[in-house]
């Protein structure tokens, strides 16, 4: 089995990178003007300056989040999905521990979240992957396994081929597994 590599479509990637830029420019902006005169802006739905101060601050909290996710999507030179003999590489996600062994996959399926395709992997040993990682990475983990019963929910839209295919190949791939393994 040689290895099959889902490459990023740079004019996809590119044009998610400018909507999350403008969209960090937007809340910092709007965070700022909050911050810096709260009483301007009070009316229904903030009815007073210390909810304007906690929604300017809870918009700059964001924009961080924003800013550390960006920034490590740009830099991020593995930014690929490699499926091999030994398991799946999935350089997307934004977990310390990127690879998931065969052994480790019960199912590999495909959802629709909010209209948009993803891959879901289902792992015997959620435990094991939960080591790997600290801080946000945990905090993202954790809700993912409690939102979806797995880490590994891939948003592939980012990349050059279609979700059903790169689906399909990595079921494939753990159909050979079990059958050379079992």
């Amino acid at each position: 089995m040689s290895d099959i590599i889902f490459k990023k479509n740079k004019r996809k990637y590119f044009f998610i990178i400018i909507l999350l830029v403008i969209l960090i420019f937007f809340t910092l902006y709007f965070s700022i003007l909050f911050l810096l005169n709260p009483s301007k802006y009070v009316y229904a739905l903030m009815p007073n300056k210390t909810i304007v101060l906690l929604i300017g601050i809870l918009g700059l909290l964001g924009c961080l989040i924003l800013v550390y996710i960006t920034t490590k999507s740009v830099f991020n030179k593995e930014f690929s999905i490699i499926i091999n003999k030994d398991g799946l590489f999935i350089g997307i996600i934004q977990y310390s521990n990127k690879n998931i062994m065969w052994e480790d996959i019960k199912s590999i399926e495909t959802i629709s979240i909010n209209n948009i395709k993803h891959i879901i992997i289902y792992i015997n040993h959620v435990e094991k992957y939960e080591n790997y990682e600290k801080g946000i990475q945990n905090f993202f983990l954790k809700n993912r396994v409690q939102r979806y019963g797995t880490p590994f929910v891939i948003n592939t839209s980012a990349l050059q081929d279609n979700v059903e295919d790169i689906a399909k190949l990595m079921n494939e791939y753990l159909i050979k597994f079990r059958r050379n393994k079992g």
